[in-house]
């Protein structure tokens, strides 16, 4: 996962990105029979957005990340997290020394191979994985014009190519393993411009704004701001897609 991805991003990340429902573990709990307990690595673990529904009674949680600024603003509110600068790819845990491995929004961004066979070192036998996304609400018009300006202006960028997440390259990459896929929760954000422009800027895909492109991809959310918004907001809706590898 690069450490630069998301770069001096941190505070627009943390300020304008969904935020998952306060059920958010409850709801992976039931929808998959399981009770997320013991040992817990959370990798890519941004600036806290699952880690703050994590800490609780006979957990201890491994907050690990490898951009620090994004890692200094994960929540220290219970003794049982334990934040960890590393990567999904080389996480330097001991060998079968983990209950649980989750991942929120991050998995795109690690090399999958190497993950994989990282993830399987340092599982405990009958170790399991949980990799959560959300997902633009593709039935919604401004969700498809975001998805475009996305791709043409991370093409401009160069940026590095991110694994594409269907059930049929995740059930292909961990083909040994039990795969169960399902939608366990919607999100939706009613942002104004001032927000939505902050959410465009806290992508990956965006630009930063020393770039020569910075003021077209500003330009062009704006507008698109002004075709889709209702009394000055727009909605954007997600879907949380969860995979429990097992």
């Amino acid at each position: 996962m690069s450490n630069s991805l998301f770069s001096s991003k941190e505070l627009l990340y943390q300020d304008f990105r969904p935020e998952y429902p306060s059920s958010i573990i409850s709801d992976l709990e039931s929808a998959f029979n399981i009770k997320l307990n013991g040992e817990i690595a959370e990798f890519g673990c941004g600036t806290g957005k699952l880690t703050k529904y994590l800490s609780g009674q006979n957990r201890h949680i491994y907050a690990i990340e490898p951009d620090i600024e994004m890692l200094d603003r994960v929540p220290m509110n219970n003794v049982s997290i334990t934040k960890v600068i590393g990567t999904a790819e080389n996480s330097r845990f001991a060998n079968s020394s983990i209950d649980f491995i989750l991942s929120a929004q991050a998995f795109h961004h690690f090399e999958p191979v190497a993950t994989k066979g990282e993830f399987k070192r340092i599982l405990k036998e009958n170790g399991q994985i949980i990799l959560i996304w959300y997902f633009s609400d593709m039935n919604q018009i401004i969700a498809r014009e975001i998805r475009k300006t996305f791709y043409r202006f991370g093409r401009l960028l160069d940026q590095p190519k991110r694994m594409k997440i269907t059930e049929h390259t995740i059930g292909t990459l961990f083909l040994e393993y039990n795969v169960c896929f399902k939608q366990i929760g919607v999100i939706e954000q009613a942002l104004n411009l001032n927000n939505f422009l902050g959410s465009m800027c806290s992508s990956s895909y965006a630009p930063e704004p020393s770039d020569s492109i910075f003021d077209d991809y500003k330009e062009e959310f704006v507008r698109l701001f002004g075709l889709h918004h209702k009394n000055g907001e727009v909605i954007c809706r997600f879907n949380i897609i969860a995979y429990h590898i097992y």
